[in-house]
């Protein structure tokens, strides 16, 4: 081999096992060394068991960093089961086994580009075909992405016809160097956030999660807009037939309005016979 001349290292099959669970790194990754960049390549995970076979979902990465600092990487995480997989983390970290509350399917991606110290990263999450506890029917979507001015994201979580979404956009710059994050000086800088509720049924809710008994019906729209310097926020809440903790059934309605210090807020709350 010539001086400065780039290392090659091709991996063979990783195993490692423990109470009748196996880690498997399939045979094929690669590891480059070179003077001014390393890499590694085709990085394949998987979990089987002793009893009950393979766990559905596969583990995939990839990445480089060149002397610059430039840095490149790729992580997939595709059809994983969740429940089993909960369970494979609990006993592979030493905790006793319990049966896991979450049932459903994850696929997950995010990657990396730029610099440690400017970073562009995206990723995105899928939970589909879920259920926690009692609760069936959930389906999680999220994605987000950061550059060296902004984050921005969004999320659609739904279960039995109810449905919460967000999404926003914020002038963060976000940094992997260890340097602290700070908002930007510009108070210009635009902002964006909302949330939404639909359908939102308290008594289906929280004895699907297992939650002490709460009845009603809630409706909520928030959101920010504005800029740093001068934040424009709105609040509207509407609950419908609240019970529970002791409560006789009310019907409560919030408003809120405010900005740059300035802010108008009302707050009904009706019994059914008797306004309070």
């Amino acid at each position: 081999m010539k001086p400065g001349e780039p290392i090659g290292v091709r991996l063979g099959q990783l195993i490692a096992s423990r109470d009748g669970l196996t880690l498997t790194a399939q045979p094929g990754a690669r590891v480059r060394v070179a003077t001014e960049s390393v890499s590694v390549t085709g990085v394949d995970l998987g979990v089987t068991r002793k009893q009950g076979g393979a766990l559905d979902g596969r583990l995939r990465a990839s990445g480089s960093m060149n002397k610059s600092g430039r840095v490149e990487a790729k992580l997939d995480a595709e059809g994983f089961a969740v429940g089993p997989w909960i369970e494979f983390a609990q006993t592979f970290g030493g905790a006793e086994a319990a049966s896991s509350p979450v049932a459903g399917t994850l696929d997950a991606a995010v990657t990396l580009r730029g610099t440690l110290r400017s970073p562009a990263i995206a990723g995105s999450v899928h939970f589909r075909g879920g259920q926690v506890k009692s609760l069936t029917g959930v389906d999680v979507a999220a994605s987000f992405k950061t550059t060296a001015s902004n984050v921005s994201g969004q999320l659609d979580a739904r279960w039995q016809a109810q449905r919460v979404t967000a999404q926003g956009t914020i002038p963060l710059g976000v940094r992997l160097d260890g340097s602290k994050m700070r908002l930007p000086k510009d108070r210009t800088l635009p902002i964006e956030l909302a949330l939404k509720t639909e359908n939102i049924d308290l008594k289906a809710l929280t004895a699907g999660l297992g939650l002490p008994p709460l009845k009603g019906a809630v409706a909520a729209d928030a959101s920010v807009t504005g800029t740093l310097g001068q934040p424009r926020g709105k609040v509207s809440l509407a609950v419908t037939g609240f019970a529970g903790l002791g409560v006789k059934p009310l019907d409560v309605q919030v408003g809120v309005e405010a900005q740059a210090g300035v802010a108008d807020a009302s707050v009904p709350v009706e019994r059914r016979s008797t306004r309070v």
